[in-house]
């Protein structure tokens, strides 16, 4: 079984493009999915003819609404469930007895196919290999474990995802210890230069310290006729 490492959004791109050209059926299993309406160019790479089955999770209302959608009415979508929160991001597709796949950290996203830093492997080999007869268990537990989702949950999940938290836009800090020549100080002026780096100010507005996503905009798990309970 031939493995690559894939280290760029780039690399993400082209190894989704050459599986998805390839494969005569496709499986995914995400945690977040977007497509811009279907204008994305990763979303462009999607046969949607050859979806066998989509597993996509909504964890902080992220996911389009409009893939949902879409997905639903091929008949080939659940919404991830199980317990905590539904968090893989898989790429399989299959021809004949040969597949591909790609497993590691890129959501089905634009960014993670743009711009992001992501890493993933990319798995070619026989569909009998070890590993893809684990990644098809998983596939399949994460089908079981998913949701069947109606018209009524769209439209409770399409408003929360209209006020979902959006993340914000931080400034950047500039640290003293930042070229070459800051290596080649004597130690005693290194350390002082350390020193004023930890009694910097950020900039006005900004904490070193990440704010915790609000409890308030973590999913419910109860569930009334098949909608999902949303913040308010």
């Amino acid at each position: 079984m031939k493995t690559t490492i894939l280290q760029t959004a780039e690399a993400h791109f082209d190894a989704a493009a050459a599986l998805m050209s390839w494969a005569s059926e496709i499986q995914l299993s995400c945690a977040w999915a977007t497509s811009a309406e279907g204008t994305a160019a990763h979303w462009k790479l999607l046969p949607l003819a050859k979806l066998r089955r989509t597993i996509i999770g909504v964890e902080f209302a992220q996911t389009e609404p409009w893939v949902l959608r879409t997905l639903q009415a091929l008949g080939t979508l659940k919404v991830g469930g199980g317990n905590g929160t539904f968090h893989p991001k898989l790429y399989l597709g299959t021809k004949g007895q040969k597949a591909r796949a790609i497993v590691g950290s890129a959501n089905f996203t634009a960014a993670a196919f743009g711009s992001n830093t992501e890493l993933s492997v990319l798995l070619e080999g026989n569909l009998s290999d070890q590993p893809f007869q684990e990644l098809l268990s998983a596939l399949q537990t994460h089908w079981s474990t998913g949701l069947t989702i109606n018209e009524p949950w769209l439209q409770t999940y399409t408003s929360a995802w209209k006020r979902r938290p959006l993340a914000p836009s931080l400034p950047q800090i500039k640290y003293d210890v930042s070229t070459p020549h800051s290596l080649a100080l004597a130690w005693p002026e290194y350390l002082q230069l350390l020193k004023n780096q930890e009694t910097a100010h950020p900039p006005s507005g900004f904490s070193r310290t990440v704010p915790p996503i609000p409890v308030s905009w973590t999913r419910s798990r109860s569930y009334s006729n098949n909608a999902p309970t949303w913040p308010t």
